[in-house]
Protein backbone atom coordinates (compact mmCIF):
# COMPACT_ATOMS: atom_id res chain seq x y z
CA UNK A 1 0.00 0.00 0.00
CA UNK A 2 0.89 3.46 -0.15
CA UNK A 3 0.21 7.08 0.77
CA UNK A 4 -1.05 9.15 -2.23
CA UNK A 5 -1.13 13.03 -2.41
CA UNK A 6 -2.36 15.26 -4.83
CA UNK A 7 -0.39 18.70 -5.23
CA UNK A 8 -1.63 22.26 -6.42
CA UNK A 9 0.91 24.39 -5.94
CA UNK A 10 1.57 24.76 -2.21
CA UNK A 11 -1.51 22.83 -0.98
CA UNK A 12 -1.36 18.89 -0.77
CA UNK A 13 -4.32 16.70 0.19
CA UNK A 14 -4.06 12.86 1.52
CA UNK A 15 -5.82 10.85 -0.70
CA UNK A 16 -6.25 8.12 1.70
CA UNK A 17 -7.38 10.22 4.59
CA UNK A 18 -10.27 12.18 2.33
CA UNK A 19 -11.55 8.62 1.03
CA UNK A 20 -11.74 7.24 4.66
CA UNK A 21 -13.23 11.39 5.64
CA UNK A 22 -16.41 10.49 3.32
CA UNK A 23 -16.29 6.90 4.55
CA UNK A 24 -15.38 5.39 0.99
CA UNK A 25 -12.53 3.51 2.54
CA UNK A 26 -11.85 1.61 5.72
CA UNK A 27 -7.86 1.41 7.55
CA UNK A 28 -6.37 -1.69 6.14
CA UNK A 29 -6.12 -4.30 8.64
CA UNK A 30 -3.43 -6.91 7.61
CA UNK A 31 -3.09 -10.63 9.24
CA UNK A 32 0.73 -9.71 9.60
CA UNK A 33 0.30 -5.79 10.64
CA UNK A 34 0.71 -2.98 8.37
CA UNK A 35 2.46 0.13 8.66
CA UNK A 36 1.32 3.73 8.72
CA UNK A 37 4.15 5.88 9.63
CA UNK A 38 2.77 8.89 11.96
CA UNK A 39 -0.24 8.86 9.94
CA UNK A 40 -2.60 5.94 11.55
CA UNK A 41 -3.91 7.73 14.29
CA UNK A 42 -5.24 10.18 12.29
CA UNK A 43 -6.83 7.54 9.91
CA UNK A 44 -8.20 5.66 12.59
CA UNK A 45 -9.99 9.21 13.60
CA UNK A 46 -11.04 9.82 10.45
CA UNK A 47 -12.71 6.06 10.03
CA UNK A 48 -14.38 6.52 13.55
CA UNK A 49 -15.68 9.99 12.56
CA UNK A 50 -17.13 8.39 9.39
CA UNK A 51 -19.15 5.82 10.80
CA UNK A 52 -20.25 7.64 14.27
CA UNK A 53 -21.52 10.30 11.00
CA UNK A 54 -23.02 7.02 8.79
CA UNK A 55 -21.54 8.44 5.07
CA UNK A 56 -20.48 6.47 2.60
CA UNK A 57 -19.72 2.65 3.25
CA UNK A 58 -20.88 3.22 6.60
CA UNK A 59 -24.60 4.43 5.93
CA UNK A 60 -27.20 2.26 6.87
CA UNK A 61 -29.31 0.41 4.53
CA UNK A 62 -32.21 2.20 3.09
CA UNK A 63 -35.81 0.24 2.57
CA UNK A 64 -34.85 -2.03 -0.12
CA UNK A 65 -31.63 -2.62 1.21
CA UNK A 66 -33.45 -4.08 4.41
CA UNK A 67 -36.01 -5.99 2.33
CA UNK A 68 -33.40 -7.73 0.91
CA UNK A 69 -32.45 -8.90 4.43
CA UNK A 70 -29.42 -6.37 4.57
CA UNK A 71 -28.83 -5.49 8.93
CA UNK A 72 -30.08 -2.55 9.63
CA UNK A 73 -28.00 -2.66 13.01
CA UNK A 74 -24.41 -4.17 12.45
CA UNK A 75 -22.31 -2.52 9.59
CA UNK A 76 -19.28 -4.25 9.24
CA UNK A 77 -15.68 -3.30 7.72
CA UNK A 78 -14.64 -4.79 4.87
CA UNK A 79 -12.24 -6.93 7.20
CA UNK A 80 -15.06 -8.07 9.47
CA UNK A 81 -16.87 -8.89 6.00
CA UNK A 82 -14.21 -11.31 4.59
CA UNK A 83 -13.54 -13.21 8.14
CA UNK A 84 -17.31 -14.15 8.28
CA UNK A 85 -17.40 -15.30 4.38
CA UNK A 86 -13.88 -17.36 5.61
CA UNK A 87 -15.69 -18.55 8.24
CA UNK A 88 -18.66 -19.70 6.54
CA UNK A 89 -16.83 -21.29 3.87
CA UNK A 90 -14.91 -23.23 6.74
CA UNK A 91 -17.71 -24.75 7.82
CA UNK A 92 -19.44 -25.59 4.78
CA UNK A 93 -16.11 -27.48 3.73
CA UNK A 94 -16.01 -29.13 7.26
CA UNK A 95 -19.86 -30.25 6.45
Amino acid sequence: MAQVYVRKWLWKKDVGLEMLKSGLASVYEAKSGSEFGTSEQKYREAEAQAKERKVGMWTQPGLLGRLRGESANKLESPREYKARHTAADKQKKAA
